[in-house]
């Protein structure tokens, strides 16, 4: 049993803690990653100093139970509604100091539910395809803690040592902490501060890189989910004491020069309109000025009225709120005799949740919802039932009365919506007092009736087509089954082809999951070409797309033998708004293609010659081309055949049009409509493309001229070479 010493830490002893910072550990050269978890939103952000923050995906949300002060991470993990729960470390781009690889330590509180399967605390994956390491909370009610070094000529490199052992229970907090040091060959695993298994292995053994992906609270192969709640993450690249791991437990953190720990704790909810705002000053902080107020930029700005005063005590009491709003609040640490001073602090929020419904899904606004979507919904405070109005006209729906009342948050609209169509609801709250309170207007529009993308499935590798289908995206997760009877359970390929659209305008990176091979093309531009046997790494590609355009995307896959497994995931910068966290694509994002694309000259090129041919790629069902060309953007997208811009039918075989002399540093558009007769959804009407001649010519053969007296030819002068 490894559960001699159970450290219990109250918020009394930390307060005491709070008001000498500087008698915490110091900042430790060695520590790479802290994550206390104090703020979980689209990252969690590290508090090391390394700036190493995780990137949120799917279903990880804010406890504001944690182990010390106000908060820790929520994985969902299997019970979520995604399904999955962890943390995107990015790796590849971490230095190579920040690596651990002569010694490392991991330190981590955790709690854990019974879920039927092992729980991991992080996963990384070398270059080499070696799994590196497994810290884990098992099934079976023991402890692991496996470190594994990369060996040229061995795939998976080979194991350092494989601990294994303990006991534990469910849902109740416990402190892991792995080490080792490769100078020494000592491995150690402490639970509760304890020696829980110790190992020596040879000297000298470095541990593998992270080359190919690291996670917090997930297997990269997409196993072992963390279910439970995690508090207090430290990553060292040295294998820290007994002494030191027990001084980590009760350790506040690495001192902050800011104030931190928030309470209430950032974007929380509160049912009061009185609350004292509590934080752990920073470590050189004397006083704090303290900032409040209902505008996100006042706050962070500290403009307006929303300097309240300076304060010796972590205390500030706001009164008066107001129901519905979104409070901010921002302390600034003050120390007049140090020149550094002062110590600007994050902006934290909380809501005073409203007597209305709120937090929607489908989002207001949001585009390419499945027909069969079920809506749903946060309670206003104190509601009791629920009315719920919905229909296809904003004056209807937000006029309407008398629906009956219903206790269920959730709202299944009568049979299939249409495609491409915009929809709007409202739910009216009945509190306890028997008020009913209104609620505002959502919308959302409905995905295409072709979204999806064609898939087509050979044997071996791309050797015989043996099936064309529409998938509704790439999200497949086979295992040890055949994706469709027609094809084998290994040794197959897919080629997906379709067309992409993003909601906004950003630098998007794609990041495919797959067991085994996999390479990509967005917009004709190859982001990633992984044409190797592989399981459950991950691999990505970033490129900048635009709101309104569509872009040709293929994805190649092959299965080898074993499980199976293909999966595509957006995201766009976490510190750009709006912001797409990493999900998989939605199907209303995809669209079969049926309409032009692959343009030549690419969409935005500048600098194009004055005699170039145009050409681009037929569409699946078109039997012949329109073309539409011309210098103003307006008049070409609005174009029909009696419009002057109208070029002519092109035949199939035929992608290409050539305009002529085109004149000097100029834009042109262009569009290309696919077009089928017998086919009712034709004609398939084609983005709008662009691109502009240059201010010069270039001269063929350029060096077989006599340049002499020549002259340079710009548009705007005239000037003598030399």
């Amino acid at each position: 049993m490894c559960r001699k010493l159970i450290y219990l830490v109250s918020f009394v002893c930390l307060l005491g803690l709070a008001n000498n910072a500087s008698a915490e550990i110091p900042v430790d050269p060695n520590l790479v990653i802290y994550y206390p978890y104090e703020e979980v939103g689209m990252i969690v952000s590290d508090e090391s100093g390394r700036g190493h923050h995780g990137t949120v995906n799917g279903d990880i949300s804010e406890c504001l139970s944690g182990i010390k002060w106000y908060g820790a991470a929520e994985f969902q993990g299997i019970w979520g509604p995604t399904g999955y729960s962890y943390l995107d470390l990015d790796s590849p781009h971490y230095p190579a100091a920040d690596i651990p690889k002569s010694a490392i330590t991991i330190a981590a509180w955790c709690k854990v539910r019974k879920t039927g399967q092992d729980h991991a605390l992080m996963s990384f994956r070398a270059s080499d395809n070696t799994w590196v390491m497994h810290p884990q909370i098992n099934d079976s009610g023991v402890f692991r803690w496996l470190l594994r070094k990369s060996v040229p000529g061995i795939s998976g490199g080979a194991t350092i040592f494989n601990l294994q052992g303990g006991s534990h229970g469910w849902d109740e907090w416990l402190h892991y902490a792995g080490t080792y040091d490769s100078v020494t060959g000592k491995g150690v695993l402490y639970i509760n501060g304890e020696v829980c298994m110790s190992i020596d292995v040879d000297k000298g053994q470095y541990i593998a890189d992270w080359g190919t992906g690291a996670r917090v609270g997930y297997n990269i192969d997409n196993a072992r989910p963390f279910t439970g709640v995690m508090d207090e993450l430290y990553l060292f690249t040295r294998a820290l004491s007994q002494v030191e791991i027990r001084e980590l437990m009760l350790s506040d953190g690495p001192p902050s020069e800011k104030a931190s720990h928030p309470n209430p704790g950032n974007s929380a909810e509160l049912d009061t309109t009185e609350t004292d705002l509590l934080w752990l000053p920073g470590a050189y902080a004397v006083s704090n000025n303290v900032y409040f107020g209902e505008s996100f930029e006042d706050v962070n700005n500290g403009t307006g009225d929303t300097f309240k005063g300076n304060v010796t005590e972590a205390q500030f009491t706001v009164a008066g709120l107001v129901w519905g709003t979104t409070y901010y609040w921002r302390i600034d640490g003050i120390n007049t005799d140090d020149p550094n001073s002062p110590w600007k602090g994050n902006v934290w929020s909380f809501l005073l949740r409203p007597q209305t419904a709120w937090n929607s899904t489908p989002s207001d606004g949001a585009r390419w919802i499945d027909p069969n979507a079920t809506l749903s919904w946060s309670p206003g405070r104190g509601a009791v039932t629920h009315s719920v109005y919905f229909g296809d006209n904003f004056d209807t729906v937000n006029n309407a009365a008398g629906a009956p009342p219903q206790e269920q948050t959730t709202y299944d609209p009568a049979g299939a919506l249409g495609f491409e169509k915009v929809y709007y609801w409202r739910v009216d709250e009945l509190d306890n007092s028997g008020t009913t309170h209104k609620g505002n207007v959502w919308s959302f529009t409905t995905m295409r009736s072709d979204s999806g993308i064609k898939g087509e499935y050979y044997t071996k590798d791309f050797d015989t087509l043996v099936l064309t289908r529409k998938d509704p995206g790439i999200n497949y997760n086979w295992g040890a089954a055949a994706p469709d009877p027609q094809v084998t359970a290994d040794n197959f390929s897919v080629r997906w082809t379709g067309e992409l659209e993003v909601p906004f305008t950003s630098d998007w990176t794609f990041t495919a999951n797959c067991d085994d091979w996999v390479r990509l093309w967005v917009d004709n531009v190859l982001l990633f070409d992984k044409w190797e046997q592989q399981g459950g790494v991950e691999w990505t590609g970033t490129i900048n797309l635009a709101e309104g355009q569509t872009y040709s995307i293929v994805m190649e896959y092959y299965e080898n033998t074993g499980d199976a497994r293909a999966m595509l995931y957006w995201n766009s910068p976490y510190w750009l708004s709006p912001y797409q966290p990493k999900q998989v694509i939605p199907q209303g994002a995809f669209s079969l293609p049926l309409r032009a694309m692959n343009p030549k000259p690419v969409h935005g090129t500048i600098g194009v010659r004055l005699t170039d041919v145009l050409t681009w790629q037929s569409g699946d069902d078109a039997a012949s081309h329109e073309v539409y060309f011309g210098t103003d953007a307006n008049a070409v997208t609005n174009a029909t055949k009696a419009s002057p811009e109208y070029k002519g039918i092109k035949a199939i075989g035929d992608e290409s049009y050539d305009p002529g002399k085109l004149a000097w540093d100029t834009t042109y558009y262009w569009r290309v409509d696919e077009v089928n007769s017998i086919n009712p959804n034709s004609p398939w009407i084609g983005n709008l493309w662009s691109f502009a001649t240059g201010d010069f010519f270039v001269v063929d053969d350029f060096e077989s001229y006599d340049v002499g007296n020549t002259l340079c030819v710009r548009i705007s002068e005239t000037i003598p070479c030399h």
